[in-house]
């Protein structure tokens, strides 16, 4: 799990207008500035329709903590970043969604160059 303090809360969704939304088969990101420079934030939505379990649900959005984990060295500073599960990602491998993120977080130029 990541820290509390590199998740969003309420606060931070109220703010959240506008921004990059970039698309992949199973996961949307959506990027937003934070205001005064702050580290960059993240979180994982999953719907209701997505999955009408709540552990299921939960199991996704962990999934997804422990890959952005891994990956917050290299992601800017500032952002808020926002992943919305779509249907049909609760069947795919823990390794397909960790492209996926990569692969969204690139397209939306969230990524820093690797050392």
């Amino acid at each position: 799990m990541i820290p509390k303090e590199r998740k969003l809360n309420k606060e931070h969704f109220r703010l959240l207008r506008g921004g990059i939304i970039v698309h992949s088969p199973h996961l949307t990101l959506r990027v937003h500035r934070l205001q005064g420079g702050e580290q960059s934030r993240a979180s994982f939505v999953v719907s209701s329709k997505i999955s009408g379990k709540s552990t299921e649900r939960n199991k996704m959005k962990r999934g997804g903590y422990r890959v952005i984990k891994d990956l917050f060295p290299r992601i800017r500073s500032g952002l808020a970043l926002v992943f919305f599960f779509k249907k049909g990602a609760a069947e795919i491998k823990a390794r397909a969604i960790q492209d996926e993120i990569t692969s969204l977080l690139l397209a939306a130029h969230a990524l820093q160059a690797p050392l």
